[in-house]
């Protein structure tokens, strides 16, 4: 059962490296790795801020003499919860993570972003993250339930991976274009943030879900599919154009 946990929560994150390799993307196995790794350290990074918004908002709620009442605001299954809790939290510790990981890429002298639009590395890099995170989520969802960590193996990864490498492009941007960063890291909140929203909810709006995380992960394929990176083709269009 643990073999099977363990490759249920990396079979996502093996396919989009497998596809990497069979097209022949410049992105080489010490990138995958550390971004993957970089996504599983997010999952306890995001862990510690959640702890510290809750703790915030208690302290200003007693300052303030009560009179700020987060009773309901994190409850399981409404928007505020869906949206701060989880989509703003986790995209933050995405960022976290990317920022000093895609300074070493670069100090190492890797080649990273150099490519053509080099934000593709970075959105690569991101995606990767993503895998990691839903790798983590995953393992420790299976951990309880089998059928669950089967279940988010193919759901969650796809929204994971289609928020990180948006995340990834948010990063790259922040130093040249902080506007433009923000931008970006507020579709991937908005993305996850809807996505928790619908996925809470049964029957139709859950497949919804589904079908919109995956959408926007084939997008993110698409635009590193289409970059000039890739073997010198044009570039594609942002994944959240």
């Amino acid at each position: 059962m643990l073999l099977v946990l363990a490759g249920t929560a990396a079979l996502p994150a093996f396919l989009v490296y497998l596809w990497f390799r069979l097209s022949r993307f410049r992105f080489s196995l010490p990138w995958f790795l550390c971004s993957l790794i970089g996504g599983i350290a997010a999952v306890f990074i995001a862990l510690i801020m959640g702890f510290l918004f809750e703790g915030f908002f208690a302290a200003l709620g007693t300052a303030l003499g009560g009179r700020l009442s987060l009773k309901g605001v994190f409850t399981a299954g409404n928007l505020p919860a869906s949206i701060f809790r989880a989509a703003l939290v986790e995209e933050s510790s995405r960022l976290v993570v990317l920022f000093p990981l895609f300074a070493v890429f670069r100090r190492l002298k890797w080649g990273f972003g150099t490519t053509p639009g080099g934000s593709v590395d970075c959105c690569a890099a991101g995606l990767a993250g993503g895998l990691g995170f839903a790798l983590a989520e995953t393992a420790s969802y299976g951990a309880a339930n089998m059928g669950a960590a089967l279940l988010r193996a193919f759901t969650a990864a796809p929204l994971h991976g289609a928020c990180g490498g948006r995340a990834g492009l948010a990063a790259a941007a922040f130093r040249d274009n902080p506007a433009a960063g923000i931008l970006r890291f507020l579709s991937a909140a908005a993305i996850h943030g809807m996505y928790n929203f619908l996925i809470l909810r049964s029957g139709l709006s859950s497949v919804i879900a589904v079908l919109a995380a995956s959408s926007f992960f084939v997008s993110s394929l698409v635009f590193i599919r289409r970059s000039p990176g890739w073997n010198g083709e044009k570039g594609g269009r942002l994944p959240d154009e």
